[in-house]
């Protein structure tokens, strides 16, 4: 995603606090940042709407969508430039308007995914959690209201403030309804993300309105997030990309905006927020520009070719202390990276997790017993529970990342190795890797081990056939489907026929 030029410049940011920087004064790669994202935004803002078009799905003509526009109302609003205001000010009204107002209903206080969708629950419609309405919009619209609320309230008319504040109590109160495992709802302490905006909201708007039950609960969700994160000072959604990110975001909300308050996530969230960029910035490689798997989540396997949240942390850096700082300006030398990560229920034991990085080449693999393929979202599309990374000659990365659905895994990670087995396995079990497509001017087709640009690949040992299958999964044809829309080669290493043994893979 950054140059390294662009990437080391965001390090000279001054860093966010809690104690003492207010949101409206940017520094110079914030306010870079943010100017980038507007000059995308300004283009796909539909002015007659108020509402942006919905991106995320561009085949979807003329469709317009809720998150995304309300957090273009904060950079409008930070803005603060001509009618910039009176857009944010529509922009509010029109998400806080198609807010779920029956409190009979599972998604009370959820907010739609895009405003032309029909009515959830009606005939032609029916509500589908993660699909028809989703419940953490709750948390990811409800915050952006916190922050509109807290940074530029006043720019606000009295009767827009008043209506952010009952829809955070809308908000608050329809949270509450999540309860994991009843009516196809998942949120538990593991759940990280979402566990930590709920959190935060209820905090937060229990103090506003002074509402006791609000803050209990938020106090009781704080010490259960708590409670799971010291097991091994790790988030469950260990080292995601994605979700890590919106964890430090909710925590970082709750130390400027409840750190002076008696609540539990106020009072802990700086803590928390340093000891997530301890263990991110030991993973992190700066010549790689990429974290070292494994990835509890990842939507991508190649963060310079994605947008990870992440990498948007790195660019405008928040409550990170000086060791971190320094891990994650430049490369500190050849290390290696154990910890442990768990996420109840999904986990039956604690994951052991081993991360070997050196100047160039990276290797991370955790140890699972699950009670479902896929960690806790039951996702194996998202689940990398080993990784490689390399810089290839040309600067660019390539990527050799385990795809499996089995349920256990063992693992050794050492110096340019990676040893794997399942012992739970049995002869019908494989060994799958998502394999890079070599960069423009290289070998175009993967024939075998030999053809991977940049890097020597061996089978040196296991239970399983050294030569792989291999098959081509592309944008346009190719014998097996793409993955969050990019494309790789599938190289599947198998047991021999009939075979007893466990299934193991030892390379280097």
């Amino acid at each position: 995603m950054f140059s390294k030029a662009n990437w080391f410049k965001a390090l000279s940011l001054s860093l966010l606090s809690a104690d003492f920087a207010r949101s409206v004064e940017l520094g110079p790669n914030a306010q870079d940042m943010l100017n980038q994202s507007m000059t995308i935004l300004d283009d796909i803002y539909d002015p007659s709407a108020g509402y942006l078009y919905y991106f995320y799905y561009p085949l979807a003509a003329g469709a317009h969508e809720t998150r995304s526009s309300v957090w273009y109302s904060v950079g409008l609003l930070q803005r603060n430039s001509g009618s910039d205001v009176d857009e944010a000010v529509k922009i509010i009204e029109n998400v806080i308007g198609g807010q779920e107002k029956d409190t009979s209903v599972q998604w009370y206080g959820d907010y739609t995914v895009y405003p032309e969708q029909p009515t959830v629950g009606s005939a032609p419609y029916d509500p589908k959690i993660y699909n028809t309405w989703d419940p953490n919009w709750r948390g990811f619209i409800g915050t952006a209201l916190i922050v509109i609320y807290e940074e530029y309230g006043s720019l606000l008319p009295e009767n827009v403030q008043d209506l952010i504040v009952e829809s955070l109590k809308n908000t608050t109160i329809g949270d509450t309804y999540r309860v994991n495992g009843v009516d196809g709802d998942n949120l538990s302490p593991s759940y990280s993300n979402p566990w930590l905006m709920r959190t935060m909201a209820s905090s937060w708007t229990g103090h506003k309105l002074k509402d006791s039950n609000m803050t209990t609960w938020g106090d009781k969700w704080a010490e259960e997030f708590l409670d799971l994160f010291d097991r091994n000072q790790t988030l469950s959604e260990f080292n995601s990309p994605t979700y890590a990110a919106v964890s430090l975001y909710a925590l970082t909300l709750a130390a400027k905006y409840l750190g002076n308050t008696d609540s539990v996530i106020g009072k802990n969230a700086k803590r928390v927020v340093q000891q997530i960029w301890e263990y991110e910035s030991s993973l992190w490689n700066p010549n790689l520009r990429n974290f070292a798997g494994p990835w509890d989540r990842t939507y991508g396997l190649d963060m310079n070719n994605y947008v990870s949240i992440m990498s948007l942390w790195i660019w405008s850096f928040a409550l990170v202390s000086n060791s971190s700082i320094s891990r994650l300006s430049s490369f500190t030398g050849e290390h290696t990276y154990n910890g442990n990560a768990y996420a109840p229920p999904a986990d039956q034991e604690q994951r052991n997790v081993t991360s070997w990085l050196s100047s160039n080449l990276t290797i991370g693999a955790q140890s699972f017993n699950l009670d479902v393929a896929g960690g806790y979202s039951k996702d194996i599309t998202s689940w990398s529970p080993a990784v490689v990374q390399w810089l290839r000659p040309d600067e660019s990365v390539g990527f050799f990342s385990l795809y499996t659905g089995e349920k256990a895994m063992q693992v050794d990670v050492s110096p340019n190795s990676l040893n794997l087995s399942y012992p739970l396995g049995n002869s019908s079990s494989n060994f799958t890797f998502h394999l890079s497509s070599n960069p423009l001017g290289e070998t175009r087709d993967i024939t075998s081990l030999k053809d991977i640009y940049g890097m020597d690949v061996e089978v040196i040992g296991g239970t399983v056939s050294p030569d792989p299958s291999i098959a081509f999964c592309g944008l346009i044809g190719g014998d097996c489907d793409i993955i969050h829309d990019f494309e790789f080669w599938s190289l599947t290493f198998n047991l021999p026929k009939g075979s007893s043994d466990v299934p193991s893979i030892h390379s280097s």
